[in-house]
Order: C-alpha cells, then structure tokens, then sequence
C-alpha cells in the first residue's frame, strides 16, 4: 500500500548564513516495509528536490527528533544505531553507538 506520511520536517541553516536554509522532509511511503524518502527544499533555488534512493529502516522513530550538525542531520536512535544524513551529499547512513 502507498501512502505519504511525513515523519520529519527539520530546518538546516548555519548561523553565521542564515540568508540561505534548507527544509529536509522524510516521508513514509510503504506501511509495511517501513520505505521512506526524502526531500530537500532550498531557499536559493526555491525549489523541492527528492532523491532518487529510498531509505529502509525497521522502525519510523528514527526519525523522531532530529538535529542539525556539521552539515548533517542527526536522529535520536532508539536502538544502538544513530541515523545521519548529510546535506552536502545526500547521503542516509546508520552509525553505531559503540
């Protein structure tokens, strides 16, 4: 079944350029594989972006409360993995705590 939940919506912006931020959405869009894309909207281009990959994770509350640091989100893990995604590469990674 495709649905399109939104499970995240975070801001990135560096203080000392706050002229120019990014909005990253992840969105839930099978149910019962847990398959969530992303999207970036930037206020330079002012246009919504979605990446080609989708992102496999066993529980939606990866993305409970994210952070934005060092050009990367940062999800609070509910496990022993932490979730990151850069910005500059688009790149989804789990990282593990220990």
């Amino acid at each position: 079944m495709l649905v399109k939940i939104y499970v995240f919506i975070g801001l990135a912006f560096h203080r000392t350029d706050c002229v120019h931020f990014k909005v990253v959405c992840v969105n839930l869009v099978k149910l019962k594989e847990d398959l969530f894309h992303i999207q970036i909207y930037s206020s330079e281009t002012r246009k919504w972006k979605i990446l080609d990959k989708s992102i496999s994770a066993q529980h939606k509350t990866y993305f409970s409360y994210g952070v934005y640091w060092n050009q990367a989100i940062y999800w609070v893990p509910n496990t022993f993995k932490l979730s990151r995604f850069k910005l500059d590469t688009k790149e989804f990674a789990f990282l593990p705590l220990t």
